[in-house]
């Protein structure tokens, strides 16, 4: 409460005086005015006769308020990687046990701190890195302000890499790496047998690319609310849009012949990796502009051009040339032309899918600003024609 005549100085004596803390120089008074504006009134620490005003604020600054913190960071392979506050005689291995120690498999006995370089008190803008050794029974190593941590992963530490084979193979499941870029053929030996109906030419690997973050809108409806102003709040009652972020998981597929040795030697499996060997499934489907699309038996030996005419031959829109078979592995071969005129249709495999593109008939129409063209330009190269043939009489 407010008592008349009441001053700064008697304001602090019934708060019990100056926390040890307080900063010894000036404190400020917050005064608000009528008019709603505000007005700053300085005074002494050492003491002050400034009289107080109904509804004032004082404040009375820390010393603490003026201290620049300087941190560490501790990163990599530890059990809670953050930032800690500086303060004189941390040491590194007192900063990793305030990370929650080294992960199992982190690296114990090369440790990086780096750190800004000064020069006379100065920065450089220039970093230092060293490597240390913790000493955990002696004094430690001292981490100047700024510094970094980083704890690094044991080496050759591959365990944690696995695969997986998939499909026609008696033994499926996850097979784990023996070392980075292992080649396909060791693998292969740990595998086994295919099936009897596996179709090993045609296999295939599904490589993970990560993560993208694709942003989709949801809307939501606002409850409109009476106001005297609705008519012209009538926007802001209607939906609003909300970006929210997905996940969607990238990956490529990879067509390896299991059979071709150097595939095996020169192909390398990642971290992982699928493997997947299609089984003979002995069909044949036909999409596209035939004059019966379906499906049908393999036959073996056969080229797309037996197919085609099972399904009573290409319709009168179909563009020839388009035609491609696509084969399990997700590869596709297309039509050739033995010089330049006899048609090579492309071989079919089981599990082949043939496709027969039509003509894009509404493109060689010409819309009324084309044709308007066309009929300028043919007048144009009529006029020059006659004035041409006059001329040559």
């Amino acid at each position: 409460m407010l008592n008349p005549g009441m001053t700064v100085s008697d304001l602090i004596a019934r708060a019990d005086g100056l926390d040890r803390k307080a900063f010894g120089g000036k404190g400020y008074v917050r005064r608000s005015t009528e008019s709603g504006s505000g007005k700053y009134f300085e005074f002494n620490l050492s003491g002050s006769d400034l009289l107080l005003a109904n509804d004032d604020s004082v404040y009375i600054p820390s010393s603490m308020d003026l201290q620049i913190y300087d941190s560490v960071h501790v990163r990599g392979f530890v059990h809670r990687p953050e930032n800690f506050v500086h303060y004189e005689g941390l040491t590194m291995e007192q900063a990793l046990l305030l990370a929650g120690g080294i992960r199992t498999d982190g690296d114990l006995t090369r440790i990086e701190v780096s750190f800004p370089e000064q020069i006379d008190g100065v920065f450089t803008g220039q970093s230092k890195i060293v490597e240390v050794t913790p000493n955990w029974q002696g004094l430690g190593t001292l981490l100047p302000p700024g510094a970094t941590v980083s704890v690094r992963q044991r080496p050759y530490l591959n365990t944690s890499k696995v695969v997986f084979v998939v499909g026609a193979v008696r033994t499926p499941g996850g097979y784990s790496l023996t070392r980075d870029g292992e080649p396909l053929k060791d693998l292969l030996q740990r595998v086994g047998d295919f099936n009897d109906d596996a179709l090993p030419n045609f296999g295939m690997v599904v490589r993970n690319l990560g993560f993208i973050l694709e942003e989709e809108k949801k809307f939501e409806t606002k409850k409109p609310q009476f106001s005297p102003y609705a008519i012209y709040e009538q926007e802001d009652t209607l939906t609003n849009g909300k970006a929210a972020a997905k996940k969607i998981r990238r990956a490529d597929t990879i067509a390896v012949d299991l059979l071709s040795r150097t595939a095996q030697t020169q192909f390398r499996l990642q971290n992982g990796d699928t493997l997947f060997i299609p089984r003979r499934l002995n069909t044949v489907n036909i999409r596209g502009a035939v004059l019966n699309p379906g499906g049908m038996t393999f036959q073996s030996g056969k080229r797309a051009l037996y197919y085609v005419r099972r399904t009573g031959g290409l319709s009168p829109n179909a563009v020839r040339r388009s035609l491609r078979v696509e084969y399990a592995n997700g590869q596709s071969s297309g039509m050739r032309y033995a010089l330049g005129l006899l048609p090579i249709y492309p071989r079919v495999y089981s599990n082949s899918t043939i496709r027969v593109e039509e003509k894009n008939l509404e493109a060689k129409k010409l819309d009324p600003a084309q044709l308007s063209a066309v009929g300028s330009i043919l007048a144009s190269i009529s006029s020059v024609t006659l004035s041409i043939f006059y001329l040559l009489r």
